[in-house]
């Protein structure tokens, strides 16, 4: 994408301003040029917005000495605190995503990973380091297609569907154990160092879903990876209750007052069948989730 550099203050670094394809219109970014650098890295299926569309959210990420301060006319996003480059990229593409989010009274967004099978999508929940992504490279490796491996969009149609951004998968060396040789295959041809011992695979020319594409939302799984598991991935269905605490936990709408983010976790809740799924090894599950996808049943 062109970068229309600005300069500001003598003390500041050089400013860019970019143009990415928002909700109805474009979001406009300011931030400086090593920033936009990890950025297009984090997110290289996210396209430009055409020269004419009108700017819905503007975004403007600046510096005062080592901190980092990310801004957004969309709503008001906290301050992160981030000092190094890195965080601050991945915190600005999370304000990003909020802003597009924001525009669209009938989208909510998710921490989750998504796959795609057949035109049917499964939602992977779970906290930090539960292995969102890991699992979301091993069914890619396997013929499924990436939605998300951290931020998912969710659209409260009836069905719901879900989409992605265009983003990179992330992936955290050495291999796991079980990686196959098909696993490791797509590593090294899509990956791309970001940090020490940290990838960022880029699976938009085959291997992932495009900008927004909406897939039928088939099921959630709340990840339970668990070493001693014994025997096949097994999963449970889960309660009302218990899921719709979990999405409100994983759920950014920063467009939404308390008392809808409750009638949109209630709805997402009973419109697609959740599930806990238990395994140790995440080669192991590709073949239970590709069957339920495509019977609707684990």
């Amino acid at each position: 994408m062109a970068l229309v550099l600005r300069e500001r203050r003598a003390t500041a670094a050089p400013q860019a301003a970019v143009r990415f394809r928002g909700w109805r219109g474009a979001i406009a970014l300011a931030a400086d040029a090593r920033l936009l650098a990890l950025l297009a890295r984090l997110a290289p299926g996210w396209p430009s917005a055409p020269g004419r569309a009108p700017v819905r959210a503007s975004v403007e990420v600046t510096r005062a000495g080592r901190r980092f301060r990310i801004e957004t006319s969309a709503y008001a996003a906290p301050d992160y605190g981030f000092t190094r480059y890195l965080p601050a990229a991945n915190g600005t593409l999370g304000v990003l995503i909020g802003s597009y989010i924001a525009a669209d009274p009938e989208t909510i967004g998710l921490h989750a990973a998504a796959l795609a099978f057949g035109g049917r999508a499964a939602a992977l929940l779970g906290d930090s380091f539960a292995g969102k992504s890991t699992l979301a490279l091993t069914l890619a490796a396997v013929g499924g297609r990436l939605l998300a491996d951290d931020r998912l969009a969710v659209r409260l149609q009836e069905p719901p569907v879900v989409f992605g951004f265009g983003t990179a998968a992330k992936l955290r060396l050495p291999y796991p154990a079980w990686a196959s040789a098909r696993f490791r295959a797509m590593v090294v041809r899509h990956g791309a160092c970001l940090a020490a011992n940290l990838l960022a695979l880029d699976l938009t020319a085959s291997r992932s879903c495009g900008f927004a594409e909406a897939v039928l939302l088939s099921a959630l799984f709340v990840l339970a990876r668990d070493p001693a598991h014994v025997g096949p991935p097994a999963t449970e269905r889960l309660g009302r209750p218990e899921i719709m605490h979990r999405l409100i936990q994983q759920m950014f709408a920063p467009h939404l007052p308390p008392s809808a983010v409750l009638a949109a976790a209630r709805k997402l809740a009973e419109a697609a069948p959740a599930y806990r799924l238990r395994y140790r090894e995440a080669s192991a599950v590709p073949a239970l989730l590709r069957r339920c996808l495509a019977e609707g049943q684990p």
